[in-house]
């Protein structure tokens, strides 16, 4: 990204829009916002171009599993951008939309990593059944998802999460 992350960012980002929409779903450019700013240098020009928005990820609702998007998309993209490439970037999935934010020029943090690690799961979640029969026995009876460390209360019809 050196010596210049607000123009790798944005090639990145531009790169990211066409080259995984086979993969992710289509995908458009957007600035960042002002509340992304705030914690940024400020060689970002703006961030105008540096985010990706994916408007509803196939890996997402194919996979039907937070864990999954988690381990196996988020945690390892982030990896490749900010350790491989060199380029500050984070990730945001959001579960209710099925959408998800690839904000460059950001480093992920740890608040972001412990939210998306505590996410609920979801009704149609393929390892439902098995992992929570495993952990009924909680004594806290808030139940715990193994595959992330997080919540267990189902996202459905009919069901609440914790408040």
């Amino acid at each position: 990204a050196r010596p210049f992350p607000a123009f790798s960012g944005r090639l990145n980002a531009w790169v990211t829009s066409w080259a995984a929409q086979w993969l992710m779903g289509p995908c458009s450019l957007e600035g960042l916002a002002p509340e992304d700013l705030a914690d940024v240098p400020s060689n970002l020009c703006g961030g105008a171009g540096a985010q990706v928005l994916v408007h509803r990820c196939r890996f997402l609702e194919e996979s039907a599993c937070a864990s999954i998007c988690v381990n196996a998309c988020k945690i390892p993209t982030q990896a490749f951008f900010n350790e491989e490439m060199g380029v500050p970037m984070r990730m945001e999935p959001d579960y209710e939309t099925l959408e998800c934010r690839f904000k460059f020029g950001l480093r992920p943090s740890a608040a972001d990593e412990e939210e998306a690690r505590s996410v609920a799961c979801f009704s149609a979640c393929p390892s439902n059944g098995l992992l929570r029969q495993q952990l009924a026995g909680e004594a806290s009876g808030a139940r715990r998802c193994s595959a992330m460390g997080g919540p267990t209360v189902l996202r459905g019809e009919g069901e609440e999460e914790p408040s």
